[in-house]
């Protein structure tokens, strides 16, 4: 698949493309929290996420093959974690050390996110050495651009080379560092080139 480079197609995610979008983050993000409280949390979180933020997807060969979703309007994880708390449970008492993050995400924040935030950006697997990746934050800063959003925020653990790599290659730089469940994020911070 990297030896030809067919057209791609960027542009806004509706609920039909949920499915696809849940299936490249199951792949992709699997080590993420959300993934491992199962393909049906996850939905339900998008489908909620997709109501206030924009998806931009992109196609090739007539599917979803990438995503980059953009939290602009929190929404309310706790709802999320009432509506599906017998499978949360039984997850967290097989996984005890995601209790921490559970938590975490659960309990309302003071200082929220000022300027919209990548929450989660990711390319199918046999998909990436194409710079997907990269037109997806390009199209994300002409959709905040049109939102009169100056800046744009996305937070990734420190240990993460690959990632803090590619965020660095596209522009962003370290304005920050946030520590949850004993674990380190870099945040990152990008000015929106109009």
């Amino acid at each position: 698949m990297k030896d030809s480079n067919p057209p791609s197609s960027y542009l806004s995610a509706q609920k039909n493309h949920i499915n696809e979008i849940v299936d490249i983050h199951l792949e992709s993000l699997a080590d993420d929290f959300l993934p491992q409280l199962g393909k049906t949390v996850l939905t339900t979180y998008y489908n909620a996420f997709i109501v206030h933020n924009p998806i931009i997807i992109v196609k090739m060969e007539n599917k979803v093959v990438g995503f980059a979703a953009l939290g602009i309007h929190p929404i309310d994880i706790r709802s999320l974690f009432l509506r599906h708390y017998k499978q949360i449970i039984c997850t967290l008492l097989r996984k005890p050390f995601l209790w921490g993050q559970a938590v975490w995400l659960a309990v309302p924040r003071k200082h929220a996110t000022i300027y919209p935030e990548i929450q989660f950006i990711a390319v199918q697997k046999r998909y990436r050495g194409l710079s997907l990746g990269s037109n997806l934050i390009a199209h994300t800063q002409r959709c905040l651009s049109e939102r009169n959003q100056t800046y744009l925020q996305v937070k990734t653990h420190d240990t993460n080379t690959l990632t803090n790599h590619f965020y660095q290659k596209n522009g962003f730089v370290v304005t920050g560092k946030e520590k949850r469940c004993n674990k380190t994020f870099h945040i990152y911070s990008k000015k929106i080139d109009e």
